[in-house]
Parts: C-alpha cells; sequence; structure tokens
C-alpha cells in the first residue's frame, strides 16, 4: 500500500535503524564490525550522545561501554537515574579504524537528528566536542561552552567532557559534575523552558 502525500512520515527509532541498513554511505563501514545505533529509553527525559563508538562498543553493537562507559553509568547514577532511564547514543555510528582520518559527519548526524526528533528529551548531554560541534553548528571546543546550556531546535543542550576525557583529565570531574547539576535542575523544573 503506497503512502499518499497528506500522511505524514512518522520515524521510530526502529525505522530509523532499517533505513540505515549496513550502512555504506561513508568510509567508516570499512573499520567496523556493526553498527552502534544506540540504546536506552526511548522515551527518556534526557540523551546522552557521544562522538564515536571504540573498539569494545564496536564489538557490543552498544554505546558507552568498557572504561569510559563505566565512568558515565557512574555519572548517571549520581544524578539519581539509571542506564535504562536514559537514552545514549553516538553522533558516529561506526568505530573508525586506525588511522583513517577524520571522518565526514553529516550523513550520521542526519541518523542522529532522527533519533533526537523521536525521543525528544528535555535535554541532551552532548559529551565532547565533536558531538557538540555537531549538532550546535559551532567550532569552539567543550572547555568554551561547558556549563552553558545551547539551544539545539528548542531543546536544552548542554555540552560538558566525554568521560573517556574524564579518564585522562581527572581534575575535571568537579566541571563534569556542574554541569549534569545544572542538567538535573531542569530535569526537577519539569524540563524544557
Amino acid at each position: 500500500m503506497r503512502r499518499t502525500a497528506a500522511e505524514p512520515v512518522v520515524d521510530t527509532l526502529e525505522s530509523i535503524r532499517r533505513d540505515m541498513g549496513e550502512c555504506t554511505r561513508c568510509g567508516l563501514f570499512r573499520g567496523r564490525t556493526q553498527i552502534v545505533f544506540g540504546t536506552g529509553n526511548p522515551r527518556a527525559r534526557v540523551m546522552f550522545i557521544g562522538d564515536m563508538p571504540l573498539a569494545d562498543e564496536d564489538r557490543e553493537g552498544v554505546p558507552f561501554l568498557g572504561a569510559s562507559g563505566e565512568l558515565l553509568n557512574k555519572m548517571i547514577g549520581a544524578m539519581g537515574l539509571s542506564r535504562g532511564d536514559v537514552y545514549l547514543s553516538n553522533l558516529l555510528k561506526c568505530c573508525p579504524a586506525p588511522g583513517q582520518g577524520r571522518p565526514d559527519t553529516s550523513f550520521c548526524l542526519s541518523f542522529l537528528e532522527r533519533q533526537i526528533a523521536v525521543v525528544r528529551p528535555d535535554v541532551i548531554c552532548a559529551l565532547g566536542a565533536v558531538a557538540a560541534q555537531a549538532l550546535l553548528g559551532i567550532t569552539s571546543g567543550v572547555a568554551e561552552i561547558r556549563g552553558q546550556f545551547q539551544n539545539y531546535r528548542g531543546i536544552r543542550l548542554m555540552p560538558t567532557f566525554h568521560p573517556s576525557f574524564l579518564l585522562r583529565h581527572p581534575e575535571r570531574k568537579r566541571q563534569a559534575w556542574q554541569d549534569l547539576q545544572q542538567v538535573m535542575a531542569v530535569l526537577k523544573a519539569g524540563g524544557r523552558g
């Protein structure tokens, strides 16, 4: 049965993943084991978005595993939430092969934007510069804009440090916690505003 022009296209996370297929839109597919799409509560009030999957995530097909995933789990827990309460995704859906160079994020960004539109979180936490820059269309580093809510299509976006960065620079954990406290305040107050 064909859809008429008047019928709106209704996305779901499943339909977005189906549309990705076994994506070969850019060269990243050459280095991956599988696509790392996203996981968590499809109606989450907060969505954590990183830059790209790492080797552990590529093997398992789940974002935020390994040491950085453990740290993110602790951060989410300190917010009074669990991993099942939030939605986790990355800007890039494939793990780049060593030496692959800076990938074109435009293909993956279009799928991420659709994921965000389906989840409709009250707050997005952009973990790291790559995710924040792609979503906001800026070139600023996270250190310059962290701690200040940004606007992503009517959704509050908090740029903060990626857990892998925090593992290398534990002195920045206090700043990341301050960022998450602001997110918690928005969630407590009822969301968007």
